[in-house]
């Protein structure tokens, strides 16, 4: 008689598996919670399927040792931390979960870019720390008479240019890839050719590009003087597109007066990062996609997306190497 195929969650966050396990079960698909297992403990489960969370990674010697295994479904959009090649050649299908947070990102950066022009963070320490409005308060922005740019313009980046064309006077977007008809923009929004063009301009950047050789440092220390004096930076979608020490040294400096993160090259941070020390960048713990609902759909569509792999039927979300 044929065993039921096997099922393995690894590097989630969540207090329990119910949501897949109802999805799986049906299906006959057993699941386990692998997340306390060794790298050799999960290679012997002998598991037919990875729900993987953001906290691990599959490297070239992770999926070869994964000999049973037909199918990776990231818990996220993001596939930056399994091996497309290897996977690709140990003939195991990768998959992600690419809708279920598009609103919340998009508002998260959105959210941040305001928080940022009216110095939240500023007001917030002053008040608690008895200083009202503080001894050097920073320059206050009139959302309406600045530019927003936007690098990438996939789900997340339409849904912002949405809403931001509400509230910025302009909005400048840059994404070689995008092909469709501008006059699906606002009018105010424009498309610019390169990079360069759209940070001199803009005086608020939001990053929404996966991590890719070709965008990984995207924005160094060289692109980063390239932005306006005063301008804020971003990013609510890969760390390592932004990079930190030359991030740090133009706000430092004062030519960039500040900006937000949410996602970082090692997550947590550690103790002694210097981030935790400059005020004037507002971060929050790789959160930009939660939200209750986000949440249920991200695991409702991680679960039935592995059922599709397991038995045979097309995936909707296929990652292609």
């Amino acid at each position: 008689m044929k065993s039921a195929p096997l099922v393995a969650a690894y590097g989630h966050l969540f207090p329990n598996l119910d949501i897949e396990q109802k999805i799986l079960r049906r299906a006959d698909i057993q699941l386990v919670d692998a997340n306390r297992l060794a790298d050799d403990e999960l290679a012997s489960l002998g598991a037919h399927g990875i729900l993987l969370g953001p906290f691990k990674k599959l490297d070239r010697a992770r999926l070869e040792s994964l000999t049973a295994c037909k199918g990776v479904v990231r818990y996220g959009i993001g596939t930056d931390n399994v091996d497309l090649k290897a996977a690709d050649q140990a003939q195991i299908v990768v998959c992600n979960v690419p809708d279920y947070c598009i609103e919340e990102v998009a508002v998260h950066a959105l959210g941040c870019s305001l928080a940022l022009m009216r110095a939240l963070n500023y007001w917030d320490r002053s008040v608690k720390s008895g200083e009202w409005r503080g001894r050097h308060p920073p320059a206050l922005r009139r959302p309406s008479t600045c530019m927003l740019g936007i690098i990438g313009f996939g789900q997340i980046g339409r849904v912002l240019e949405d809403r931001a064309r509400r509230i910025f006077g302009a909005i400048k977007v840059y994404d070689p890839w995008y092909k469709q008809a501008e006059h699906e923009l606002g009018s105010q929004t424009r498309f610019v050719q390169n990079l360069d063009e759209l940070l001199r301009q803009v005086d608020v950047v939001s990053v929404h590009v996966p991590l890719t050789p070709d965008t990984s440092d995207m924005l160094d220390e060289t692109a980063l003087r390239k932005m306006k004096p005063g301008a804020f930076v971003i990013n609510a979608s890969r760390g390592g597109i932004v990079n930190v020490p030359a991030l740090l040294c133009v706000i430092r400096e004062g030519h960039i007066a500040g900006a937000a993160l949410d996602t970082f090259v090692k997550e947590p941070l550690s103790r002694d990062d210097k981030l935790l020390g400059e005020e004037r960048i507002l971060l929050s713990p790789h959160v930009a996609w939660k939200s209750e609902e986000a949440e249920v759909e991200l695991r409702r569509g991680a679960a039935e997306e592995m059922v599709r792999v397991l038995t045979g039927c097309m995936p909707r979300s296929q990652i292609k190497v």
